[in-house]
């Protein structure tokens, strides 16, 4: 079967041009346009430091700091930054990208919306992914937008992006289930190991709804790769995320889980195995990860149990954790859309033909997906002798 064509650049719109000054001089013009602190708060151009407001990977941008929920199934926006901080689709993609990448097309880390279903990116992978075995639209411009598909989309680019797809690199592919990557990156021509939890009473739950994986078999996708290529890119052994066992033995390029870290027991545990996870990389290697993020609250959330929320604290409260041991979280994209789409959520039970399944209300709390992209740097951390990270550790 041919291998996968090379994705799409993710194409920005152009910035908007700036807006004439006001009128006026003097007091009444600062009026208009904030105060020259806050004006230079909302340069895009800023740097700053990691602890700044609205800072995440280094750099400086507006987003929409508090969010709510309404009555009636909407989400309200409240833009509670400084006086004159422009508007929420000043983001990161109008920012220089990723500076080891040297590239302001790559996707970043990013909160779910609509419009990335608009997409040539995500039009580009939901060609190519056997979607609709999922039951969901794989049309370019779904009529149904299903945040899962965006997962592995936005995924899949990401990594295509950082030429991490591709004969000669290795990958390793957390609580994989059934999905589509690891033959999907396979057809690619990278060599992956798939893991997944071992068969336990725990594990019970998934596999009744499909989504756990015991071996090969259920990974392969005859859509995607030839059974003779599968097998001789794609191996599987069983892992459990709250109990890696590091050191392993192998190093890999890159890493991903789909919507796994949450459901490990607590915020702490998902965060313990994205920073232990990092071992596994070679120097200048790449996770990628989605998880669960709130859009309602920054401070009401669910911390532990079967499936937990993310707030936007604890992503900026990861990268200054992952910083301490030469790891580093993409600039984060935090605005949760404004569309009609955005603004309605899908409730108990999921995923009834009348509604979308973008935003989702769980646990009291309206939730979506959010991509992480992490990078490990050139310089191995240093490690004790259990193979543990020594780093400094520091409050959670």
């Amino acid at each position: 079967m041919p291998d996968l064509p090379a994705p799409p650049p993710h194409r920005p719109r152009s910035p908007r041009p700036a807006p004439s000054p006001p009128a006026g001089t003097g007091r009444a013009r600062r009026r208009a346009t904030g105060s020259v602190a806050a004006r230079r708060r909302c340069s895009v151009m800023a740097r700053g430091p990691i602890h700044g407001r609205g800072m995440v990977g280094g750099w400086e941008h507006p987003v929409n700091a508090g969010r709510g929920a309404a009555p009636g199934g909407r989400v309200m926006l409240a833009d509670t930054g400084p006086r004159g901080m422009s508007t929420p689709r000043d983001r990161c993609d109008t920012l220089p990208g990723d500076a080891s990448e040297g590239s302001p097309a790559m996707l970043t880390s990013m909160v779910c919306r609509y419009d990335h279903f608009l997409t040539e990116w995500y039009g580009h992978w939901a060609g190519r992914l056997p979607l609709a075995r999922y039951g969901i639209d794989p049309a370019p411009r779904p009529g149904r937008p299903h945040r899962k598909a965006w997962e592995w989309c936005a995924i899949a680019q990401a990594l295509a992006e950082r030429d991490m797809l591709r004969p000669g690199r290795t990958g390793c592919g957390f609580a994989v289930g059934t999905e589509p990557l690891p033959a999907a990156f396979a057809a690619a021509g990278a060599q992956i190991l798939a893991t997944d939890q071992a068969m336990t009473a725990e594990a019970g739950a998934w596999v009744t709804t499909n989504q756990h994986a015991a071996s090969l078999d259920s990974l392969f996708q005859p859509e995607l790769i030839d059974r003779a290529g599968f097998e001789a890119r794609v191996r599987f052994r069983p892992a459990d995320m709250r109990a890696l066992g590091l050191p392993w033995e192998e190093r890999f390029d890159f890493l991903w889980s789909s919507c796994s870290i949450e459901h490990l027991g607590s915020l702490e545990a998902g965060w313990q195995f994205v920073e232990g996870a990092m071992q596994l990389l070679r120097p200048g290697g790449v996770a990628v990860h989605t998880t669960e993020f709130n859009v309602s609250s920054n401070e009401a959330t669910l911390s532990e149990g079967d499936s937990v929320i993310y707030r936007r604290q604890d992503i900026e409260a990861l990268d200054r954790r992952l910083r301490a041991r030469g790891y580093g979280l993409s600039c984060c994209d935090f605005f949760a859309g404004d569309h009609p789409h955005d603004l309605d959520f899908d409730i108990p039970p999921y995923g009834l033909p009348d509604r979308q399944h973008v935003k989702l209300l769980l646990g009291g709390h309206v939730s979506t997906s959010m991509l992480l992209i992490l990078r490990k740097g050139k310089v191995e951390a240093p490690t004790d002798a259990t193979g543990q990270d020594a780093a400094p550790q520091h409050p959670r």
